[in-house]
């Protein structure tokens, strides 16, 4: 009777325990609610594209430090032109100096109204320049365009090449800056897609 009571009474508990369960469910804990998210594995740039990615930062850097020189020495040149110096820089942009030379006839000045009204179109050049090299900082595209604005200012000084054939000897100089200008923008505008190519891949 012993045993038979005794199963007796655990088919009830197993009965009560069931009965238990269906009315009060057992409830989920906290971390059953919180999804299970695959952890991201940790990519590891080789050590050869560390090198390589790193170079191309420094190249850029010292590109773009390239282009501002040229900027600021365009700058310069439109301060010592408007004092008439007489002094110019060659590593810098040719389309502003031709600009303000159209504010002198016979090598004599026009007026100064029309320097100063020659002056604010070859300051206002620049200051494209300068907008559009400090947007190229985050929106690399943008080199293109400041790319491009200079191509036609090498154009300029082509026609001018040709049409001052006698000053072939003092525009050499133009020339050889406005080269080595146009090898630091290829420069800047390959590091930049290859600064941009490694930020695909490992970010």
């Amino acid at each position: 009777m012993d045993e038979e009571k005794t199963l007796e009474d655990l088919q009830k508990e197993a009965e009560l325990l069931t009965k238990d369960s269906i009315l009060a469910p057992e409830q989920p804990s906290s971390s059953d609610l919180i999804p299970e998210v695959e952890e991201i594995p940790k990519v590891v740039i080789p050590e050869k594209e560390q090198n390589d990615y790193l170079a191309n930062v420094e190249k850029n850097r010292k590109n773009r430090s390239s282009i501002w020189l040229m900027i600021g020495l365009s700058v310069l040149n439109l301060i010592l032109s408007l004092f008439n110096s007489g002094v110019e820089f060659p590593f810098s942009l040719v389309s502003s100096r031709i600009i303000l030379a159209f504010a002198y006839a016979d090598n004599q000045l026009i007026s100064k109204s029309a320097l100063w009204i020659m002056s604010a179109i070859a300051a206002g050049m620049i200051l494209i320049y300068i907008i559009i090299h400090a947007l190229a900082r985050k929106h690399p595209v943008a080199n293109i365009i400041t790319f491009s604005l200079f191509l036609m200012d090498s154009l300029l000084l082509l026609a001018l090449l040709i049409l001052s054939p006698s000053e072939i000897v003092s525009l050499l100089i133009e020339v050889a800056a406005h080269a080595w200008i146009i090898v630091i923008f290829i420069g800047l505008i390959k590091t930049n897609n290859k600064i941009k190519k490694y930020k695909k891949l490992y970010q």
